[in-house]
Order: structure tokens, then C-alpha cells, then sequence
């Protein structure tokens, strides 16, 4: 059971990665192109999507501390 939990995890956490690297990617486009009014805010939302990340991946490490091997 806990290592389905594990990949759903890890399948879960490697889309959110994919969401804040294609976010990141098109901010820096736009940011280019000048269509970006307030680029602190923009930047602000990334920087909690990535914290958000990072509890994520606390909690990954709560999952394997319960695994027995």
C-alpha cells in the first residue's frame, strides 16, 4: 500500500514540477515580450508554488519513513 502511495506521490509531484517549469518558461517569455505589468507579483506566485513544492517533498519523506524494508 505504501509504495502505491510512494508513486502516486512521485507521479503527482512530477506534474507540478512540469506546471512551475512550463510557468517559469512562459513568464520569462512574456517578461521578454514586455507583457508583463508586475513581475514581483508573477514572481511572488512562483516562489509559493515552490514552497508548496518543497512541503510537498516533506511529506514524501513521512511516506518512507513508514515503509518497512
Amino acid at each position: 500500500m505504501i509504495n502505491k502511495e510512494l508513486r502516486t506521490f512521485d507521479r503527482n509531484a512530477m506534474n507540478k514540477y512540469s506546471v512551475l517549469v512550463k510557468a517559469t518558461s512562459t513568464l520569462n517569455d512574456l517578461y521578454l515580450d514586455g507583457k508583463v505589468k508586475n513581475i514581483s507579483l508573477e514572481i511572488n506566485k512562483l516562489s509559493k508554488y515552490i514552497n508548496d513544492l518543497r512541503n510537498d517533498v516533506e511529506h514524501r519523506d513521512d511516506i518512507i519513513k513508514e515503509m518497512k524494508f
